[in-house]
């Protein structure tokens, strides 16, 4: 027994005994978890009450200014005062944050736009798309950024974005002719939202500098607007009454 522990002695000597030298049994691969306690799939976390809105308003500023290739999200992510990680739980990827900040632009829009009820509203219709844009310039903005970035899509992958107001224009302005419609819906939408979005533009063409530009928008410029609508309009109403008789 002494000469059995001398060899072991010397067989360990200058190295830590191991599991198998201090009697404990041996372990085999990754330890057993209890079934109970085994998790399958990713831990889904409680959605914080209003960080997919936080995270919208940063992105629109951040897409708005810089565009999709320039934005950063970890960025987006510190504006919003949310871990980068769950804006990619809750969008998925850069560019459909991108898509999703101009829905939610065209979103607020309807909701703070309702569409002309009826020909004697179309000038003020207008007026409400103009003074919409001159107060949330961040909408045109990211459709420039659109047009240079994303590919074109046809509207019916769009629906949102147009929400069936076409049919609610031919309903409203008793005017069958629907291309005649789309055709002045196109220059009204135009004429409020050029303006606003191309602000170089209107400052070099009016000698504006950039602390009046924005007085310019709200005063006189949309008083322009009117008056170019209502001519618009008033042609459109002749075409329209000339086709009824």
């Amino acid at each position: 027994m002494g000469a059995s522990l001398t060899r072991c002695a010397r067989r360990h000597r200058g190295r830590v005994p191991s599991r198998r030298d201090r009697g404990f049994p041996l372990r085999r691969g990754r330890p057993r978890v209890p079934g109970s306690l085994r998790v399958s799939g990713p831990v889904s976390q409680p959605a914080e009450p209003g960080s997919r809105s936080r995270i919208l308003r940063a992105a629109t500023a951040e897409f708005a200014r810089v565009g999709l290739a320039g934005a950063r999200v970890d960025r987006i992510a510190d504006d919003a005062g949310i871990n980068k990680q769950r804006v990619y739980a809750y969008f998925g990827s850069k560019a459909a944050l991108f898509d999703a900040a101009v829905a939610e632009g065209f979103r607020q829009l309807r909701a703070d736009v309702p569409i002309a009820d009826g020909p004697g509203d179309l000038v003020d219709y207008a007026l409400r798309l103009y003074d919409f844009h001159v107060g949330n310039p961040a909408l045109s903005r990211l459709l420039l950024w659109e047009q240079l970035e994303r590919p074109l899509l046809d509207s019916t992958k769009r629906p949102d974005h147009h929400d069936g107001r076409v049919a609610d224009y031919v309903k409203g302005l008793g005017d069958n002719d629907t291309d005649d419609v789309v055709r002045l819906s196109l220059v009204l939408v135009s004429m409020a939202a050029w303006p606003a979005a191309n602000r170089q533009v209107v400052m070099d063409v009016t000698a504006t500098d950039s602390r009046s530009v924005q007085d310019l928008l709200e005063g006189s410029m949309r008083e322009t607007v009117a008056n170019a609508a209502r001519a618009v309009i008033d042609e459109w109403r002749g075409r329209s009454g000339a086709r009824r008789e």
